[in-house]
């Protein structure tokens, strides 16, 4: 297949030993997946009466998955964070404060292959989809009855989700006799958006007695589009 704006599929089937018509031409390359983590403290001692710590820690993944037919595979960047201070001050033998800051953020980002570099949907004239902008170009999902689905997943793919939580609380403790009071206060607050993600290029379902199209985006319009 060739002749759609860049989109080209060369070589011979990869599944050997499969029949002519299916089965025959899926995408065996290997999957790539990276992690990374570390993390990184820090404490001090003022006196006896005065203390702090600060630590930071960092988590992320990154890499590459095959997805049925050449070319139709995705791209995976997620980095979670979170950082921490707390500062601890004894007034006494019997009262103890403690004040704490904490800031925890995660990022996930999924592309297309053709993010950035292949607007098939364009090349093919589809009107209706393809919000976005590059780094939401690619290919649609066809998917027909007894065989193996064509075009980009919709799966969760473009997608761009982050979000980002700070807290800040001061906890007192007071030793009372043979009692414990502690008093405090918590405060937090969400910054961010949960998710950011569309079905950008279509989705085409074709079943025996049955012929459906469907193209639609999420978030920012909709559009239906007729094949023969």
């Amino acid at each position: 297949m060739g002749g759609m704006g860049g989109m080209t599929m060369m070589g011979t089937p990869k599944v050997v030993g499969a029949g002519n018509d299916s089965n025959n031409y899926l995408d065996v390359r290997n999957e790539i997946h990276y992690t990374d983590q570390g993390t990184a403290r820090v404490d001090h001692q003022f006196n006896t009466s005065n203390r702090v710590f600060a630590r930071y820690s960092a988590g992320g993944e990154h890499g590459f998955m095959p997805e049925n037919l050449p070319g139709f595979g995705y791209n995976h960047d997620n980095l979670s964070q979170q950082g921490v201070g707390s500062y601890s001050h004894i007034f006494s033998p019997v009262l103890l404060n403690v004040a704490t800051v904490a800031v925890s953020r995660l990022s996930m980002n999924h592309t297309t292959e053709s993010a950035n570099v292949n607007d098939i949907t364009g090349s093919l004239g589809i009107q209706g989809v393809g919000f976005g902008g590059p780094g939401a170009w690619g290919a649609p999902y066809f998917n027909v009855q007894g065989y193996s689905p064509i075009g980009d997943s919709y799966a969760a793919t473009p997608m761009h989700a982050w979000d980002t939580l700070i807290e800040g609380r001061d906890v007192a403790s007071w030793m009372v006799g043979r009692n414990s009071l502690t008093f405090g206060g918590v405060y937090q607050r969400y910054i961010g958006r949960c998710g950011d993600s569309s079905i950008i290029a279509g989705i085409t379902s074709l079943r025996t007695g049955l012929r459906r199209t469907l193209a639609r985006t999420m978030g920012q319009g909709r559009g239906w589009q007729a094949f023969c």
